[in-house]
């Protein structure tokens, strides 16, 4: 702007900027300054004349739009104006406060702006910062005012200079004596704290942030002193000053600058949790988890107390010496609490946030070397957090004392622990629950693996003795269920889990001892009891990871491994058959994955045939199972020794008969089912069809291949279901289906009822791989096509249409948004292409999108010609919605809120472009000259590319002329009227037209492309041909968009095509 100073006109230009933008700011600024922005009106005005004063909503040439009620769309579309505007006018004049010249009053205009015009923006910001009530407004305000900050700290006009002290220090005074109520007291005080933060992080270093140490004094002294409950002129400005700290420790810019404030921010913040005041309250919250972040730093990882996320106390109590004894007393009067008040719930306000800092800390080697610094102090006092009556309380005490004690004296602490609920007759469950968390945290801690410090004779003489003879705590003797469960849940962490336990006696006697009072206890119903599920689920773990072990450590006439799973499939409480159903399908997949000495999987003995059971990283899991499918129909399958014991188990007739029950009939909870259906999909190739059922009902005795796909496409129509489950079912019905299919007669055909369940299934398939549906539910789909791929080819015509049906769905797979179900697909495809035979070729998703258009065209046969026509002309035209492309009638303010394309991967012009050649010689006509895209394969896959044995030429087809004209009538009238459609938008607002310009653009080349090809046919008259092309040449030419300066190039080259035809 320097080289603009000369030109009087550039100034002119400026001032005028001006002007009109404080014009504007006077207008929309009581919208969003409002105490409720959102749905407000101005008042006197309806919702549609506020709209309409704002340019939002087009004037048509008909009124009766303006009839229509008024909407909520209509109060957000003028709200949004609003603060856009206000976005706008903070951008430009954040710029002119960087870059322009300026100039005083007495000098010959030597620059762009003068004092006053720097001063007039200057209170447009503190008035947007300070006043403005909506997000969006004083947020994109800071951006222009730290501009005009960073400008006026280091002005050489002493005026301007000094200007923002003077804002700083007039508002900490308004704060003291709460003088201005314009201050927004809700919404984390608004754009308050973001005006300090502007005013002191562009303060020059060399005033040595003479501002940031006077303000954080004053509002940390602001923010230590407690109002009345009902002093409101005293507790807003000391909300105010907690949310401004929260801003100023929060920002990166102030650095170590921050550092010297945060031990009287954490005082602050805690002693804030004491206030009888919910305001103040709530901002201590906030303020305490922004000092949280800028002490340990950002969240590295899932596990919060993970060490990188954590410091030493050492180097903690090193930093802020001062927290020591402030926490220390804290945490002592938070005791003296809870020990006052054994038998009610008053908890000390300082408590929760001192147990969340201790949490993040961990010992140091250097711990102990300083009395004062020791962390040990605090050891005795998280202990006897364990007896209170908070379960919470004791939650927190429990992870607070991890870090507290060395890994030398883990086993020790323990055993002190255990011991105390030994000694104490009568103790309350309160403090047994207590007590056992913290003993738990601290096994899972130090003793998962090999902890230096952690030796096995001390867990031997200190743990391992104190868990047994607390044995009664997990059996029935024990009435709480919370203990009884938290007490399985331990020692079956030191049994199965944890790597020092492995090999010691006293662990494995108590695990027999613990099975046979499981076992053989009768059941009580404890689902009115507190805890009841984390019981049923803590036992049926238990039971189950004895399970594999029940031949050796535990004899079989106590335990029966089949009655046992029996007992928990058949258990009243989901979550028993939830947790029984997730620990077959871990452990059955775990040990198929398991690589042998060899480096192959686990592989089972199938009439003498090693097939592969498990499921490789590159080999789909559907195709392992589709080839054991192939084995197995015919047969008996004899499951030797080498198969995993759970699925042996899961093989035996009782067993097997209760889980086709569940999956057919009796189990409908969706938090089971996903799992059910995942271990059938496990189980079935196992297993040939019929299956013998265990039922109520004497009609269904046996269960048939049709049967199970029945149920599973029934339970696929439910409209509300989660994704896991729907993921599940689509995968078991696809191993079904295809097994349905390829055992039917190829002489007789498919019966009709079979028929008619494949139909609904297909339509299930089709309808879950839209791109509305969830990724894992696609993926699913993708799988599922690759396990039915002889349904896709049907050679024999068994399926009919339903073939092209299952081809509509992949070819949607393959332009899906998400690259692993597109790449999924495309091995499909590849799969195809290459007879079935697996190759370590990989092919592009766009490739093979390419490669099923042309190996579609191959493999329809006479009977699936027409059907096939129909699907090519589907995949050029995308099947438009006009409704979706172009709302009819009056476009309204509700296309500013639109929701964006579901699926935007998909390129529908070029896949129109490289489908167009394929329908063109699906109708018999010549190939377009000039195609914007061709198949072009890469040379690996035309190595591997197989012809389809069964293609035929299309000229050996006959071309029913009947349905080339039905197309031709069907895309000739959605054109023309979308082009009608299109006349509203000569007077639409600009946003209108570009929000709808390219989807527009879209389908009309995809109409155009599709009947430039059927009017190709050579069977169609002349007449036809010649009447049809000149009606859509005329109506799109003098369409809107086809009338603008630059039309579309896509829609040109389309139309000239069209005409070539003629000519």
């Amino acid at each position: 702007m320097a080289s603009l100073v000369p030109k009087l006109e550039w100034g002119n230009l400026l001032d005028e900027i001006i002007v009109i933008c404080c014009e504007v700011s006077s207008i929309v600024s009581p919208i969003v300054q409002t105490a409720a922005p959102e749905g407000y009106v101005p008042e006197g005005a309806t919702l549609d004349e506020a709209v309409t004063q704002v340019s939002l909503k087009p004037v048509g040439k008909d009124d009766d739009t303006m009839s229509q009620e008024p909407s909520s769309v209509s109060s957000q579309a003028l709200l949004i104006c609003c603060w856009r505007s206000l976005m706008e006018i903070s951008l430009l004049f954040g710029q002119f406060a960087q870059k322009a010249p300026l100039y005083e009053e007495d000098d010959d205009r030597q620059g762009l702006l003068s004092v006053q015009q720097v001063l007039k923006i200057g209170e447009y910001f503190t008035t947007q910062l300070l006043e403005a009530r909506h997000l969006g407004a004083f947020e994109k305000g800071k951006d222009g005012f730290l501009k005009l900050c960073h400008r006026l700290w280091r002005s050489e006009i002493p005026d301007l200079r000094k200007l923002p002290r003077d804002w700083l220090t007039g508002l900490l005074s308004s704060l003291y004596d709460y003088s201005d109520s314009s201050l927004c007291a809700t919404r984390r005080s608004a754009g308050l704290p973001l005006f300090f933060e502007c005013v002191l992080t562009t303060e020059p270093e060399e005033h040595q942030h003479a501002q940031l140490k006077s303000s954080m004094g004053q509002l940390l002294s602001l923010a230590s002193s407690l109002p009345l409950p009902t002093d409101s002129k005293h507790t807003v400005p000391i909300v105010h000053a907690l949310n401004i700290l929260k801003a100023l420790f929060k920002n990166a810019k102030l650095g170590e600058n921050i550092f010297p404030y945060i031990i009287d921010g954490v005082k602050v913040t805690i002693l804030g949790f004491g206030s009888e005041v919910w305001a103040i309250r709530n901002a201590s919250t906030l303020l305490f988890s922004i000092l949280m972040t800028r002490i340990f730093g950002v969240k590295r990882g899932k596990d919060e107390h993970a060490r990188r996320n954590c410091m030493s106390g050492r180097e903690f109590f090193a930093r802020f010496p001062s927290l020591h004894p402030f926490l220390l007393d804290q945490l002592q009067l938070a005791v003296e609490r809870i020990q006052s008040c054994e038998s009610s719930v008053d908890l000390h306000p300082s408590l929760y946030p001192v147990l969340i800092l201790l949490a993040k800390l961990y010992p140091s080697p250097m711990d102990g070397a300083s009395s004062t610094l020791n962390m040990s102090a605090f050891v005795p006092l998280v202990q006897k957090c364990a007896h209170s009556t908070v379960m919470k309380t004791r939650a927190m005490a429990a992870q607070a004392l991890l870090p507290l004690i060395p890994a030398g004296q883990a086993a020790s602490n323990i055993g002190k622990l255990l011991q105390q609920i030994e000694d104490t007759p009568g103790i309350p469950q309160n403090s047994v629950h207590g007590i056992l968390l913290q003993a738990q945290g601290l096994i899972k801690t130090y003793c998962c693996a090999d902890i230096p410090g952690v030796k096995q004779e001390d867990l031997e003489s200190e743990v391992y003795p104190s868990l047994k003879s607390l044995s009664w705590i997990g059996s029935r003797s024990n009435p709480c269920a919370v203990t009884r469960a938290l007490y399985i849940e331990t020692a079956e962490f030191l049994i199965f889990d944890s790597s020092v336990g492995e090999g010691s006696h006293q662990l494995q006697e108590l695990r027999t001892t613990l099975m046979e009072t499981l076992c053989t206890e009768p059941q009580e119903d404890f689902s009115n009891i507190c805890g009841a599920a984390a019981l049923n689920v803590g036992v049926a773990q238990f039971v189950l990871k004895c399970l594999p072990h029940s031949g050796k450590g535990i004899t079989n006439s106590v335990v029966k491994p089949a009655a046992l799973l029996l007992k928990l499939l058949t258990s009243k409480h989901y979550e028993v058959r939830q947790k029984t159903l997730e620990f077959l399908n871990s452990n059955i997949a775990e040990q198929q994955n398991c690589p042998t000495t060899n480096g192959k999987a686990l592989e089972a003995e199938v009439d003498g045939t090693a097939d592969t059971v498990a499921k490789d990283q590159d080999v789909n899991k559907l195709e392992t199972k589709e080839r054991l499918l192939s084995n197995s129909r015919d047969m008996d399958i004899e499951i030797d020794g080498r198969l995993h014991p759970l699925l042996r188990l899961c093989t035996e007739d009782r067993v097997i008969q209760q889980l086709v029950a569940m999956t057919m009939q009796t189990e409908r909870n969706s938090e089971v089912l996903p799992h059910l259906l995942q271990l059938m999909c496990t189980l079935m190739p196992l297993k040939p069809f019929p299956w013998a059922i265990t039922t109520p009902d004497p009609s269904l005795k046996q269960v048939t291949c049709g049967d199970l796909l029945e149920t599973l496409v029934r339970l696929g129509q439910e409209s509300t279901m989660k994704p896991e489950l729907q993921s599940a079912l689509v995968s078991l019905s696809s191993i079904t289906a295809d097994l349905l299919y390829t055992s039917s007669d190829q002489q007789v055909g498919v019966d009709t009822l079979v028929l008619e369940c494949l139909t609904d299934w297909v339509g299930l398939m089709l309808a879950c791989a839209q791109p509305g549906k969830y990724v894992e539910v696609r993926q699913a789909v993708a799988k599922g096509l690759a396990a039915v791929r002889g349904m896709l080819e049907d050679e024999d015509c068994l399926l009919g249409d339903l073939s092209l049906t299952l081809w509509r769905a992949l070819l949607t797979l393959l332009q899906d948004e998400d690259e692993v179900t597109r790449q999924t697909a495309a091995s499909c495809v590849l799969l195809l292409s290459n007879n079935k035979q697996e190759t370590s070729v990989s092919i592009q998703p766009t490739l093979a999108l390419h490669e099923a258009v042309e190996f579609l065209l191959q493999s329809s046969g006479e009977k699936k010609w027409h059907p096939c026509i129909l699907l090519l002309h589907d995949l050029v035209t995308g099947s438009p919605d006009l409704e979706d492309v172009f709302p009819d009638g009056q476009i309204t303010t509700e296309v500013v809120f639109e929701k964006g394309e579901t699926n935007t991967y998909e390129e529908g012009v070029e896949l129109a472009g490289f489908t167009a050649p394929s329908l063109t010689r699906a109708v018999g006509g010549t190939p377009l000259d000039g195609a914007d895209v061709q198949s072009n394969l890469h040379d690996a896959s035309k190595a591997t590319r197989h012809k389809h044995p069964t293609s035929t030429s299309v000229q050996e087809f006959p071309i029913d002329t009947t349905l080339i004209i039905a197309l031709i009538e069907k895309d000739k009238s959605l054109l023309l009227d979308l082009c009608r459609r299109c006349s509203s938008l000569k007077t639409s607002p600009v946003f209108v037209y570009h929000s709808l310009h390219g989807r527009v653009c879209e389908t009309l080349f995809r109409l155009v492309t599709a009947l430039t090809v059927l009017l190709g046919c050579p069977l169609l008259e002349s007449t036809i041909v010649a009447g049809t092309v000149d009606k859509v040449v005329d109506n799109i030419t003098h369409c809107t968009i086809y009338q603008q300066p630059l039309p579309s190039p896509l829609v040109k080259h389309a139309l000239i095509r069209l005409q070539n035809l003629v000519k």
